[in-house]
């Protein structure tokens, strides 16, 4: 009988304390916002890491939905997540409130338990 080796669990990076925390801001937009979203968030936070993606939101109120979406009950979005420390969150989300306000774009924050690379 084989025994299964199993590599080693990854390492955190060697840059984060144990006490740091992360956090992720998920935006949700509209598709024809999610350039200008992309565009504001390359200008302030340079090098840092975010990820955009296609995805359907549901539960919005008619009127912010067209007709054949209405039918669907869905609506085409982009997600957008950012992974910041915890420090920086609420200045970043007082920045994009400000330079999206009235636009519809949802955001939430979670913890993120976990990060590194592979």
């Amino acid at each position: 009988m084989r025994r299964m080796t199993h590599p080693a669990p990854p390492r955190p990076s060697p840059s984060r304390s144990p006490l740091m925390v992360k956090l992720c801001l998920s935006l949700i937009c509209s598709p024809s916002s999610e350039e200008q979203v992309l565009d504001e968030l390359l200008q302030i936070q340079g090098d840092n890491l975010f990820t955009s993606s296609m995805a359907f939101s549901h539960g919005l109120a008619p009127t912010r939905m067209a007709a054949s979406e209405q039918v669907l009950g869905r609506s085409a979005s982009a997600v957008v997540q950012v992974i910041v420390e915890e420090s920086a969150m609420p200045p970043l989300i007082t920045h994009l409130a400000h330079a999206f306000k009235g636009t519809g774009i949802r955001y939430w924050v979670t913890v993120v338990v976990m990060d590194g690379e592979m």
